[in-house]
């Protein structure tokens, strides 16, 4: 008889929530030229959305109050252990590459989420000889982004403020700081827009104009393990 093999498959639910921004600014800042101090706002407001959506997609707490979509942290698709490393050295970019995936593969694709801070760790690791071990080359088109190389092997890193960064001293044991994986086992769902709008009749009478900003968006880890979690060891 054929041996029994069954494939196992769950599903995860994404639900929307909503993120506003709002501000005032007087009327006037849309006279003045050509310093276009209401274009720059309303680029300013679409930049906060963004980065409150980039803060929750690794921390994202369904039960939090208000409610946030679920982050990688939270997941219920991340059962695997985590890694735990208690400083950056000359190794911690190998292991943490090597780790990811299965028992007999190593998947590629992926991208680790740091702390600017534990970026400059990297760069300051230094081998025997006084070289730096790890190269840092920083995407021209994407300033957040960038690739991470050890010798042969290069790893694409994206800057993410809202983790903790390992080789801060005030960073308790523990704490997920790095999170490692494919983009595409993260699911993120615009249910509209990303929408910035302008009113002169919310504050008429006082000369301001209302800016006010929104998006419905909902995310979550949709690949079993689809990423790994870093954490700070106890030293």
């Amino acid at each position: 008889d054929y041996a029994d093999g069954e494939p196992v498959f769950d599903y995860v639910s994404i639900t929307p929530i909503k993120i506003t921004i709002y501000t005032e600014v007087t009327e006037e800042v849309s006279k003045l030229t050509p310093v276009q101090y209401l274009t720059k706002i309303r680029q300013a407001s679409l930049i906060a959305l963004r980065k409150k959506v980039a803060r929750l997609i690794p921390l994202g707490n369904p039960a939090a109050t208000p409610a946030e979509f679920t982050g990688i942290l939270n997941a219920p698709a991340i059962t695997d252990a985590a890694l735990e490393f208690s400083a950056i050295d000359e190794k911690t970019l190998r292991k943490i590459a090597m780790s990811y995936g299965g028992d007999e593969n190593i998947l590629g694709n992926a991208v680790l989420l740091v702390n600017k801070n534990d970026l400059i760790a990297f760069g300051d690791v230094r081998g025997a000889d006084k070289k730096s071990v790890y190269e840092i080359t920083p995407d021209a088109s994407n300033p957040n982004a960038g690739i991470l190389k050890d010798g042969g092997l290069s790893v694409r890193y994206v800057i993410n403020s809202a983790l903790k960064a390992l080789s801060d001293a005030a960073t308790v044991a523990t704490t997920p700081c790095m999170i490692y994986g494919n983009p595409g086992a993260y699911e993120l769902a615009l249910f509209s827009p990303y929408e910035i709008k302008v009113s002169e009749d919310a504050a008429f009478k006082k000369g301001m104009l209302a800016i006010k900003g929104s998006v419905f968006v909902g995310g979550n880890v949709v690949a079993s393990n689809g990423f790994l979690i870093i954490k700070k060891k106890a030293a």
